[in-house]
């Protein structure tokens, strides 16, 4: 993003972060999702994924438009003290079938993070969502978007 673009969205207030953290579950793939919904009248840019957990794993990054079963609160404007409200939707749940197929793979190291930064903003229409889930079964995950929102 160039200095203009990325001054225009601070001043406007549209930059966010969600964070969460998934619980292991026996037998189940842990997930989580950046989910724009349908009638938001906004495109989302995602810039950023930050996968963390307690054992190493191969983590799966890709597109999933259903709605994860529960939503994070912990979602915050990058702008402290504004408060313009987002409306993309941080989303997790636990499932016994990978519920997306990868466009990308990023190996977590154990007891480590790892940041995986988009080359160019992945652009989230209305009712569309990208996910992230561990590729192993029963592993907890901790997983963070960071995204800008802009009127669609």
């Amino acid at each position: 993003m160039d200095r203009l673009a990325e001054k225009r969205v601070v001043s406007d207030q549209v930059s966010f972060i969600g964070t969460m953290n998934i619980a292991a579950a026996a037998a189940q793939y842990t997930h989580a999702q950046l989910k724009n919904p349908a009638a938001s009248g906004k495109i989302l840019l995602l810039r950023r994924v930050v996968i963390a957990a307690g054992a190493g794993m191969i983590v799966g990054i890709g597109r999933y438009d259903g709605d994860l079963a529960s939503l994070s609160a912990a979602v915050a404007n990058k702008r402290i003290g504004s408060t313009v409200a987002n409306v993309g939707q941080v989303r997790f749940a636990n499932n016994a079938a990978k519920l997306l197929t990868a466009f990308k793979h990023v190996a977590v190291p154990t007891n480590d993070a790892r940041s995986y930064s988009f080359p160019s903003p992945f652009v989230i229409s209305a009712g569309q969502g990208i996910g992230v889930f561990a590729g192993t079964v029963q592993v907890e995950m901790f997983a963070t978007f960071e995204w800008d929102e802009l009127a669609g």
